[in-house]
């Protein structure tokens, strides 16, 4: 089949019956009818186009029409009608054309289709039929049909789901096909099944796909026998490993409007899978077979199987290098000439970002074929590099050495590129510009092309853009050009203009295939309160741009970019300025009173020069402001007590308040929790020194006495500075419960950290850090269920100070709930509930017994509801009773169950 054929197939495929192809992988919500729109009115040529929406509450409505062009014939109009309620309903009926290539997309579709979610079933339908009427028939003649589907899904849980359609067509009278070989399908009709389940709850990481068709009608004539279609897909993804296969086999009878069986003939089966080696290293393996078979009512009997096997080795290392090696084999048989192909192929990729603004990239692949006739070797590389020169300017090169050796002549060629691209300030746009240059040794003819495109956002209301391309072969030159111009009227209505040249001609004597023309096209389109008003309002709405930059106290001429301040606008943050200190916001229309929010950069910065407070803005105006900010510095002191002599700052320290301290020679004092934080210092080499005569009595500095802190704008230098102070903590640690003292003492807490331990009687004398601590027990050296009934006891410990203090340790108790009865032993008292003072809940296990641990010792309320013990039966005595738990108690607590007295 032909390749023109193939994607008028595809055409009528998607056109016709878009409402029955699902394409969403299993898991996935169902298709949203939203998606659904006509063909871009922009591709419309030499004609006035017409778009409009209005909507009603939950009610919607649209309207498009567009005359043909290829013809250039006003009065063939294709209007197209659709309504849609609440999300659930899509009507849509007229006509789908598609003018952007009347060669390869010539036919208008006239039909209706609807689509409506009944939760949790889902229909389906189209009917219509193909028409002609401007075009001659082509494409191997297929003729005009008509055509109809239904389809039912139905979702399976909150994931899956399954699909029973059917669809048929009907060949109208085509007249004479201009091939003589060629032989009209006969009606058909095709009923097919899916399911698509998600088994993730039952099998981890594995999904399932499988659909199954059989065309009911008996065709007529020599067509062949096989009349069946099914599909299946099976996705399993692991960590590290994952594993992907995929069949698809289409029958040779089926009709063009039976969905997903528009390329009839065709088979395939793929499984692929790839295997994690190491975090950097990944290895693929994947298999491809693809059967086509064409058609008889082409007029010709070909066939193509092809067998592909894969082997590629991915490698990164970091985010700037990645590189991959590819090795490959095919089998490639073609019938009815029974010529078999071979194709091994070896290729080479590799990407290095060598700095943020240069990139190189290296390709190189080896191919050889071998038939019965002939073998080629192919083989090419190719070096590019990506280089941003700056914010707005983007050069790229290239140059490839290629080689194509045959069994009688040898070809070399040198390929030679060039580009570069620019962007426009604040947003205007971008223009770039290529160049590329191919010579081939064996005719020694070089090839030339020029390529240019242009995107310009003069205005907010204006669009410009633009494309040139011309391509010379040395004996001739050929161009080709685009101008797209469009203007906003309002939020609701925008007109643009658009200029095609096409030289290219094609068929000369079929004047209405010939492609080779120059077009102009004036479009009109129009939205009234509709969700795509959104887009053309976008561009009027006002636009917010801010630049906040720092300043040095010292030289305000000095500045830099501040990142991290936010701009709010009616007390509302609306854009945060990024590493350029830049950020814009789109808000409506109307005055705001605007504010620069600084608290997320740090408590250094303070506001210098601010512009307007209030704006009042229109359409379309962009505001830009700039904001200038006072970069002070700052130091956070920490005063703390090396208790240990560790000498850096540890995790959960002990600190050292009231500490007197000279900053520049002028005093200061930390606060009880050992810190003093310094703002708006400015920035440059500071003096910080500890007054040691000044210190309470217990406590000296240890290290050096005097410091020197270099800060710089805006930021904030952490300064710590060890002191040592002792205190003494005596007394002893009471064990309840059955706990006794290990041979080595008990060792005691500070700060969960160990200070010293017990005697053999629980008695303790400790040297212990100042300043707040909390002191406690490590009662894991008791077991798992010791525990500190009261908790860590927090002290605040003075220079040489002794302070008595006790602890308390106790062991959790255990309550195991046992029901017995006088009954045979088949009766069961599984999955009765048990509920501890409303807190503990368990169930009793298939020996009719529950367990709670980890219990503190005291009182208990045990409850048990009768309503779920076996029927007829219920507990001897209370269902509510009070239990008293001691420390390191093991209770057993055992319930008889009786037969109930009716």
């Amino acid at each position: 089949m032909t390749r023109p054929a193939l994607k008028l197939i595809l055409f009528l495929f998607f056109a016709t019956l878009i409402a029955a192809a699902d394409t969403s992988l299993p898991g996935d919500p169902f298709i949203d009818p939203n998606v659904r729109s006509p063909s871009n009115f922009w591709y419309t040529r030499n004609a006035l186009s017409l778009y409009h929406e209005q909507f009603f509450g939950d009610h919607e409505l649209y309207l498009w029409a567009y005359p043909s062009t290829v013809t250039a014939d006003p009065k063939i109009w294709a209007p197209r009608f659709a309504y849609r309620w609440k999300d659930r309903l899509w009507l849509d009926v007229g006509t789908q054309k598609d003018d952007t290539d009347p060669y390869i997309s010539p036919l208008t579709i006239n039909g209706a289709r609807v689509d409506y979610d009944l939760d949790p079933f889902r229909l389906d339908a189209s009917v219509g039929e193909t028409t002609q009427d401007f075009l001659p028939r082509i494409l191997q003649g297929q003729p005009e049909f008509s055509f109809n589907q239904v389809a039912l899904t139905r979702r399976l849980g909150d994931t899956g789901w399954g699909r029973l359609s059917t669809s048929g067509w009907q060949p109208l009278d085509g007249g004479k096909a201009i091939y003589p070989n060629y032989r009209p399908p006969e009606a058909s009709r095709v009923v097919s099944a899916e399911l698509a389940p998600d088994l993730t709850e039952n099998f981890r990481d594995l999904r399932v796909r499988a659909g199954y068709g059989l065309e009911l009608m008996d065709p007529t004539g020599s067509l062949a026998a096989d009349r069946r279609a099914y599909n299946w897909s099976l996705n399993w993804h692991r960590p590290s490993v994952r594993l992907d296969a995929r069949q698809s086999h289409q029958g040779l009878a089926y009709g063009p409007a039976h969905f997903e069986n528009f390329l009839r003939g065709q088979s395939s089966l793929n499984v692929s899978t790839s295997v994690d080696i190491l975090p950097t290293l990944v290895w693929r393996e994947s298999f491809d077979r693809f059967v086509f078979s064409q058609p008889l009512e082409s007029g010709t009997r070909r066939s193509s199987a092809n067998d592909t096997y894969s082997h590629e080795l991915f490698y990164q290392p970091s985010q700037d290098v990645n590189a991959s090696l590819l090795f490959s084999s095919s089998s490639n048989l073609i019938n009815p000439i029974a010529t078999t192909v071979e194709t091994d192929r070896a290729q080479l990729r590799a990407n290095w970002d060598v700095t943020q603004r240069l990139r190189l990239g290296l390709t190189y692949y080896n191919v050889d074929s071998a038939s019965q006739s002939q073998k080629t070797n192919s083989v090419r590389s190719d070096l590019r590099a990506d280089w941003w020169l700056d914010g707005r300017n983007r050069v790229t090169a290239l140059i490839g050495r290629s080689r194509v050796q045959g069994p009688s002549l040898v070809n070399e060629g040198l390929d030679l590129g060039f580009g570069y691209e620019y962007l426009f300030g604040d947003d205007l746009g971008r223009a770039r510009l290529d160049y590329r240059r191919s010579r081939f040794g064996f005719s020694q003819q070089t090839y030339q092309s020029y390529q240019a495109a242009l995107s310009f956002y003069p205005d907010p209301r204006w669009k410009i853009r633009g494309s040139c391309a011309i391509f010379d072969t040395g004996v001739e030159s050929r161009t080709s050009a685009t101008v797209d111009m469009s203007y906003l009227l309002n939020e609701h209505q925008e007109v643009g203009l658009v200029f095609e040249q096409r030289p290219f001609l094609l068929y000369p004597d079929l004047p209405d295939l010939n492609l080779g023309q120059t077009s102009v096209g004036l479009q009109l389109r129009q939205s009234f309160g509709g969700p795509l008003q959104a887009s053309f309002a976008r561009r009027l709405q006002p636009e917010l741009k801010i630049q906040v930059l720092t300043q040095s106290p010292e030289d305000p001429s000095l500045t830099a970019p501040l990142q991290g301040a936010k701009l709010r606008v009616d007390d509302e943050a609306v854009a945060t300025t990024g590493v350029n200190g830049k950020a814009k916001a789109r808000v409506s229309r109307g005055k705001h009173s605007l504010t620069l929010d600084l608290s997320d950069v740090g408590p250094h910065f303070v506001m210098n020069e601010e512009p307007e407070k209030e704006v009042d803005l229109g359409a379309a105006d962009r505001v830009s402001l700039r904001y200038k900010v006072l970069a002070y510095s700052g130091i956070r002191l920490v005063t703390w007590n090396d208790f240990l002599g560790e000498g850096s700052l540890p995790v959960g320290y002990i600190p050292v308040g009231s500490v007197p301290l000279l900053l520049d020679g002028l005093p200061q004092e930390t606060d009880e929790n050992g810190v003093l934080l310094t703002t708006r210092l400015l920035p440059g080499l500071h003096t910080v020194t500890v007054q040691t005569d000044l210190l309470a009595p217990g406590i000296e500095a240890i290290g050096p006495k005097e410091f020197e802190v270099e800060t710089q704008p805006g930021q904030e230098v952490l300064l710590t500075i060890p002191l040592r102070g002792f205190a003494q903590i005596q007394g002893q640690v009471a064990l309840e419960g059955g706990l006794s003292v290990p041979s080595q003492g008990l060792s005691i807490m500070a700060n969960e950290r160990e200070i010293g331990r017990t005697d053999s009687e629980g008695r303790f004398t400790v040297k212990a850090p100042i300043g707040n601590v909390k002191l406690g027990v490590n009662t894991a050296e008791l077991g798992t269920r010791a525990f500190l009934p009261d908790g860590p006891v927090s002290l605040l410990l003075e220079p040489g100070q002794t302070r008595v203090q006790d602890l308390r340790v106790s062991r959790t108790a255990q309550l195991m709930v046992k029901f017995t009865s006088s009954q045979p032993s088949t009766l069961k008292f599984e999955g009765v509930p048990i509920t501890l003072e409303g807190n503990e809940f368990r169930y009793s296990d298939s020996e009719g017994q529950a367990v709670f641990t980890g219990l503190k010792p005291g009182l208990y309320e045990l409850k048990l509801d009768p309503q779920y013990f076996p029927e007829g039966y219920r507990p001897v005595g209370e269902t509510v009773r009070s239990l008293k738990l001691s420390p390191g108690e093991d209770r057993e607590l055992i319930v008889e169950v009786k037969k109930s007295e009716r």
